[in-house]
């Protein structure tokens, strides 16, 4: 893991990322937060083929839309799935009229363009009421203020 002085910490793939796979149907693992402040979801192709080897961007922007901190950066996994870690930094911003701009590389997949949480983009802006109506708790592992299932989907 990286952390950032001021923001955001990522997972980063341990090898460069040789190509984009496709797997087969059924395929998604639904990615979900294993820690406070975290933003998962998945990268796959409709209806449920993972796509593993993406790379997901997430960089914050306070309300005036400056960059706090980012570029950050995730491969996908082979159940499609994707987590970016903040720290304080990223909920006050958010709560605070920020957002959190998240892009997915390749834009499309086999012709397939890719569509952030049915924006018709490869990118999405997370702010506030987004990320509410994503929220994750788990109360059992003491997990709060995570968002999950901010998925990309190639149509």
């Amino acid at each position: 893991m990286v952390t950032a002085a001021a923001g955001l910490t990522v997972g980063l793939a341990t090898a460069a990322s040789a190509a984009v796979i496709v797997h087969g149907p059924e395929s998604v693992v639904d990615e979900v937060p294993t820690a406070n402040l975290e933003m998962c979801g998945n990268v796959y192709v409709s209806p449920d083929s993972a796509v593993e080897g993406a790379t997901v961007t997430g960089n914050l922007y306070n309300s005036t839309g400056n960059l706090v901190t980012g570029p950050y950066q995730d491969e996908t996994n082979s159940g499609g799935g994707w987590c970016i870690q903040g720290d304080a930094t990223l909920a006050d911003t958010i709560y605070n009229g920020g957002y959190v701009t998240v892009c997915v590389d390749p834009a499309a997949v086999n012709g397939k363009p890719f569509s952030f949480l049915g924006s018709g983009s490869d990118c999405v802006d997370i702010y506030e009421a987004e990320f509410n109506s994503h929220l994750y708790a788990d109360p059992f592992n003491l997990i709060v203020a995570s968002a999950k299932d901010i998925d990309a989907v190639a149509n």
